[in-house]
């Protein structure tokens, strides 16, 4: 498996969600954003961003793991963690 390929696809798609659930339907997403970088991520939008993720990879993340993603990076990392145990 190629991890940085994955990876790749993985941002692209999270990139995608996010754009879709906030509205920025130009915008252009860089790894390190956090929701401060991106208009219209708040906390509503980021389970809302959590909740696609999870329907699209067919993945959870509990609480936790939700309140420790802050990131772009951490979001993509979160789901190659999950789609690696499974």
């Amino acid at each position: 498996m190629n991890e940085n390929k994955d990876h790749k696809e993985i941002f692209a798609v999270v990139s995608d969600i996010i754009r879709s659930v906030t509205g920025n339907s130009g915008l252009t997403i860089k790894p390190e954003y956090t929701a401060d970088d991106i208009k219209n991520w708040d906390s509503l939008r980021h389970v809302m961003i959590i909740n696609e993720i999870e329907n699209r990879y067919a993945i959870h993340f509990d609480l936790m793991e939700m309140l420790d993603i802050t990131s772009v990076d951490d979001l993509c990392h979160a789901v190659s963690k999950k789609q690696s145990k499974a």
